[in-house]
């Protein structure tokens, strides 16, 4: 571990923080008065430069997708970002900042017995979000997480942005979750799919039969793209994003120079249009409005 002196404390603007070099490590600086943190100098959510983000009202706001930390620790206080800033040891000697350039030891709250049983039926945002939530806060009780897909949990955002432009393997699309949040507690990962959930039983049971006695369940199973009751929807060549899957059935049937229609104008919708324009197809957009 180096030390290293990286700025002068008049270069810190209180609400925008500074990027700097601490031997291999980029990091960025916050002032608040004469104290400044130093943390890992991109978003963990996807990698957006956080020296372009604004410091307020107490919170560091990406700059890309928004999600926010607590500037006092680095904690993660608004998705969608799921992991903590990584911190660094930052001081004030005279006029120059000083930093050290290895992260602090990351402090895990304390973890006591729990019988408790919670399950998770879903691994995109809203469930990835839950877990993570329940590990980092201490969650000691056992914690199922049930999905559709084998994979762990990944950021369908990129299916649409990067995967369908042929910038980015299907089978590459980043985790929600670094392997080590997934170490934390008593997780539990199992593929399926729920058959039957009786509340009053606090009992679930899934469709290879195997059944799971609970105290809290949180059903996080996200949008489903709607096939609409038209003549030919279900002909070859008619496709809906939802998986990697999905993906990479849709970039296999696209052809550059050829044409391609979008049903819908919405955000996924024309995220895809955008993709597919990189990819060199010709796109059509077909909306109600």
């Amino acid at each position: 571990m180096t030390q290293h002196a990286v700025a002068r404390l008049a270069q810190l603007d209180q609400h925008r923080p500074l990027r700097v070099q601490a031997g291999n490590e980029e990091l960025i600086l916050i002032r608040q008065g004469d104290q400044v943190h130093a943390y890992q100098a991109t978003c963990p959510h996807a990698g957006a430069p956080l020296d372009e983000g604004v410091v307020c009202a107490g919170l560091l706001v990406c700059p890309w997708h928004k999600a926010a930390f607590a500037v006092d620790d680095g904690v993660v206080c608004e998705p969608p970002a799921l992991a903590d800033l990584r911190r660094y040891k930052a001081w004030v000697k005279g006029d120059e900042v000083w930093v050290e350039d290895q992260p602090l030891p990351v402090i895990e709250p304390p973890r006591h017995s729990d019988a408790r049983c919670f399950v998770v039926v879903g691994a995109g945002a809203a469930g990835s979000a839950a877990v993570a939530t329940l590990l980092s806060h201490g969650f000691a009780g056992r914690l199922l997480w049930i999905d559709q897909e084998r994979q762990p949990a990944y950021d369908r955002t990129a299916l649409s942005k990067f995967v369908i432009a042929g910038e980015m393997p299907a089978d590459e699309v980043p985790a929600l979750l670094e392997a080590d949040a997934l170490r934390k507690g008593h997780l539990e990962r199992k593929h399926g799919k729920v058959r039957t959930l009786n509340s009053q039983k606090r009992q679930l049971t899934l469709a290879d039969g195997q059944q799971f006695d609970y105290d809290a369940c949180l059903l996080a199973t996200g949008g489903k793209a709607i096939r609409p009751d038209i003549p030919g929807v279900d002909l070859p060549g008619v496709f809906t994003l939802r998986s990697r899957e999905d993906a990479a059935q849709l970039l296999d049937a696209a052809e550059p120079g050829q044409p391609v229609v979008i049903v819908g104008d919405g955000f996924i919708g024309l995220e895809a249009a955008s993709a597919l324009r990189k990819y060199g197809v010709h796109v059509h957009v077909v909306t109600r409005h």
